[in-house]
């Protein structure tokens, strides 16, 4: 695989810049950063660009002012992506992006396509079908996935489809996960052709009410979701060892998020998140000892020592 490119460190407009991106993924990943922890320090900086990136991407979900938002302001985001890829960057942040995709040869097209995610969002703020779900979630989940796989190491070609499976199923999890605070934001992640199949009626999620419908209508995205797990574990063999450790854990814990989603329907609810603290507790155990992994789409990985 290429050789990353030796990235400048005496630049002040850099430094800046992987300084906002460590604070801005730290508040929106807090429950998750620890898979990277066994990463080389540099490695977690640089990767924190890349979340920094996805980060302003989901912010412009959360934006009640972005729904009709001109064309010409897209075009503006996409312009400023452009020029500096060029070298000219616009603000810290999109130095240190273009920097760290340029050293790592990461395509341009997937951080494009995290943007290309969140526009087709504001744009219809809704999805007719699972099919337009999916396509949203593989641009911005599958796409940030695929650009980290560059970076964290990739150790033979064709990653590129398995990377993309893998962040739309993280993605889609979390969705479901948070689909009753997102709701009650007014912001509808969900497949309208399957709310329609089941008879659930947002307005009942809303109030917090545990009704036949919502159970089955869990359920049934979770066994979905399941099916596209077993295709993102595919991923694993791609990665070097590093990456490979991270991306199990990261996988483990979304796993076991859709588990406990498809025996209790209801933890939609709870206002700690589906996981407890124990369970994340015992996923970084599992984590610093080396022995992540242990879930069916992935065979225990106990080589580490």
């Amino acid at each position: 695989m290429a050789t990353a490119i030796p990235m400048p460190t005496s630049n002040e407009t850099l430094q800046r810049g992987f300084k906002s991106a460590r604070s801005a993924v730290r508040s929106m990943f807090r429950d998750s950063i620890w898979v990277c922890n066994n990463l080389p320090g540099e490695k977690r900086r640089e990767l924190d660009v890349l979340g920094s990136h996805l980060v302003r991407c989901l912010d412009m979900l959360d934006l009640e002012s972005s729904e009709g938002l001109p064309l010409d302001v897209w075009k503006e985001i996409r312009d400023e992506l452009s020029d500096a890829f060029c070298g000219n960057p616009a603000t810290a942040e999109q130095a240190a992006l273009a920097a760290v995709v340029e050293r790592y040869q990461i395509p341009k097209q997937f951080i494009f396509d995290m943007v290309n995610g969140a526009d087709y969002w504001i744009r219809f703020r809704n999805f007719q079908t699972w099919e337009q779900l999916d396509t949203f979630a593989s641009n911005l989940g599958g796409s940030a996935m695929a650009a980290s796989c560059k970076l964290v190491g990739v150790s033979k070609p064709g990653y590129e489809v398995p990377a993309l499976k893998c962040g739309k199923a993280i993605f889609l999890t979390q969705r479901l996960a948070k689909c009753y605070t997102d709701l009650k934001a007014n912001r509808n992640f969900l497949a309208a052709e399957d709310l329609d199949r089941f008879k659930l009626e947002i307005h009942r999620v809303k109030m917090k009410q545990e009704c036949p419908e919502l159970k089955r209508f869990v359920r049934f995205t979770a066994s979905r979701l399941e099916k596209l797990f077993v295709e993102a574990g595919k991923l694993i063999p791609y990665l070097n060892f590093d990456g490979a450790r991270s991306v199990t854990s990261l996988l483990c814990m979304h796993w076991r998020m859709l588990t406990r989603l498809r025996l209790e329907p209801e933890s939609i609810y709870n206002p700690q998140g589906v996981l407890t603290r124990r369970d994340l507790l015992g996923l970084k155990s599992r984590h610093v000892l080396g022995v992540e992994g242990g879930i069916p789409i992935i065979p225990n990985r106990n080589d580490h020592h």
